[in-house]
């Protein structure tokens, strides 16, 4: 079984046209509401018997950036003492 992260990557795209801009909560590759918060959402898929772990909430937008992270760091090291 595809994870929720699966899903919505694969269907990023519909879900964007429907969703943009919106909170939305996925769970078994159907989208079960739309949110003003996702503390509403949370609070919403607790309170319909979901347990956590088997639901994602996510911000609907195009591109990765809902579900990527960059970390930059100021930290180097020395070639030498890698050795």
């Amino acid at each position: 079984m595809k994870s929720q992260l699966d899903y919505y990557i694969d269907n990023q795209d519909e879900l964007v046209k429907k969703y943009n801009g919106k909170i939305i909560a996925l769970k078994d590759g159907e989208c079960e509401g739309v949110y003003g918060s996702k503390t509403a959402a949370l609070k919403s898929m607790l309170a319909a018997g979901h347990e956590p772990g088997t639901f994602m909430i996510i911000l609907c937008t195009p591109g990765d950036g809902q579900y990527t992270a960059t970390f930059h760091s100021n930290v180097s090291f020395d070639q030498v003492a890698l050795k």
